[in-house]
């Protein structure tokens, strides 16, 4: 339990609605954005002391193949725009003594991650990406339910291309504001913090009410609570394996900018 190696391969075609830089964007604005991509991410991280590990973290993305469905509207200069490559090098450190990764019940985790994409790297873009991402898992009702909590931030330098900025939501429509629209809201930075509560009903079923505030901002001179978005909804829970708990889940989102989603998946969100 030294060394801790995490790795990530994607590729695809991956069309997907734009909606313009910041807090303000509107449903209305939206462009759709055609492209294909390379992801390659690896960190090596190594156990210092206790539950605390650190170690390097290499990222390469590529964008290619990029068309849009009404090249018009979009800025001339958009760092990423016509596509280009992002190849960063940085450090990552993790504390991490949750009891489980795929659903925890209690413990803590801390992830601090710096990147420095540079072109002496084969990056197309010159900027520094810094993330946070705190959490932790408080047992209640006697351990048989659980309050999760994160709080969850990314800051971008101004070369950050588009493709790469900080997002609601994830690909999943599970991670950060779950069941908002990938992309929906982009920027250079973004902070966003998130309550679970996972409480068990009865056998291998169980239920979570959950919430979030957070923003996107940055461009523009926006500020993070210029135009705060929120989220909440419930879901079910099904544990499919007792004996090391894996919750499938299905929860269903409304928002404070009108829309709502449904997200279906294994593990839990956060």
């Amino acid at each position: 339990n030294q060394w801790w190696l995490w790795g990530r391969v994607s590729a695809g075609y991956f069309p997907l609605f734009y909606y313009g830089v910041g807090p303000h964007t509107e449903q209305a604005d939206s462009n759709l954005m055609k492209h294909r991509y390379l992801t390659l991410e690896g960190k090596a991280l190594r156990r210092v002391h206790g539950a605390f590990s650190t170690g390097p973290h290499y990222r390469l993305e590529s964008f290619f193949d990029v068309s849009w469905q009404f090249p018009s509207q979009i800025p001339a200069g958009l760092p990423g725009g016509t596509g280009g490559k992002s190849s960063g090098i940085g450090w990552s450190a993790q504390y991490d003594n949750r009891n489980s990764t795929t659903t925890p019940t209690r413990g803590r985790y801390l992830m601090v991650d710096y990147l420095h994409q540079a072109g002496w790297l084969g990056s197309d873009f010159d900027y520094d990406q810094f993330a946070l991402d705190a959490r932790t898992y408080l047992p209640v009702r006697h351990a048989r339910d659980v309050i999760a909590l994160q709080l969850y931030g990314e800051w971008n330098g101004a070369e950050v291309p588009v493709q790469s900025m900080a997002r609601l939501s994830d690909f999943s429509s599970a991670f950060l504001a779950r069941g908002v629209y990938l992309g929906r809201f982009r920027d250079r930075h973004e902070m966003i913090a998130q309550a679970d509560y996972r409480g068990h009903l009865k056998g291998r079923f169980g239920y979570v009410v959950f919430g979030s505030a957070g923003s996107v901002y940055g461009t523009g001179g926006t500020a993070l609570f210029d135009k705060l978005k929120y989220t909440y909804g419930a879901g079910l829970r099904f544990n499919v394996n007792p004996d090391d708990p894996l919750n499938l889940r299905a929860d269903f989102t409304l928002t404070s900018f009108g829309e709502s989603g449904l997200s279906i998946g294994a593990t839990e969100a956060f």
